[in-house]
């Protein structure tokens, strides 16, 4: 069984709007209890109980431009800066990175499956497989180790420090001989001309900064 979330654009709180102690910007934790629940709903509802759920973020699942750091920051440390320092970026990711999970631990918990009530509303349903592929916003991810390592743990529940693969295609699903279909998964700024580069053979360049960073 395949389940999709993306763009769920996590922040440090910082570019948030507020009502008093409430960040109105932020996913609400609750909104990750109800996913798993309407999830295992839908493995109740089927004849035959599937035997993994893989659960792909698909991009954005962080947002390390919509923050006030880069403010506050040279101007050669923002992402966007030409000339790069590309570590002084890098550090600057993993201080809002680091931030953006302390402000999101209990919904980063649910998402996890570390929260006390997960089991609860899990009940006895297969394992979850959890696929974590960057988008635009958080696409410095895949370019720092530390970052990498901090995603490994607090989003996919496991150690690691591997780069993420831009794409997720089922055909690697054990469970692809019961399926009568196929599914390719990719974020969206890989068609978008305005928040991803390419060579001249129409090939992304992922590295490479687009103009639509600075414009966030």
């Amino acid at each position: 069984m395949l389940a999709i979330v993306s763009d769920l654009h996590l922040t440090d709180g910082t570019t948030s709007n507020w009502a008093g102690d409430a960040d109105l910007f932020n996913v609400k934790p609750g909104a990750f209890r109800l996913l798993y629940a309407k999830i295992a709903d839908a493995i109740s509802r089927r004849t035959v109980t599937p035997r993994k759920v893989t659960l792909v973020f698909n991009g954005d699942i962080f947002d390390l431009l919509r923050t006030a750091e880069w403010f506050g920051v040279n101007e050669a440390d923002r992402p966007w800066s030409v000339p790069l320092l590309k570590e002084n970026v890098r550090r600057h990711c993993r201080t809002i990175l680091k931030r953006t999970i302390q402000h999101n631990s209990e919904s980063l918990s649910w998402l996890n499956g570390s929260h006390p009530d997960f089991p609860a509303v899990w009940g006895g349903n297969p394992e979850v497989e959890r696929v974590y592929i960057p988008g635009n916003h958080d696409r410095i991810i895949n370019l720092d180790r530390q970052c990498r390592e901090l995603v490994h743990e607090h989003l996919l529940g496991r150690s690691g420090n591997g780069r993420f693969r831009n794409f997720y295609a089922d055909r690697d699903h054990q469970a692809l001989a019961e399926q009568d279909h196929q599914t390719l998964v990719m974020h969206g700024h890989e068609g978008d001309p305005f928040n991803c580069e390419f060579d001249t053979s129409g090939n992304p360049r992922r590295e490479e900064i687009p103009i639509g960073d600075p414009m966030t």
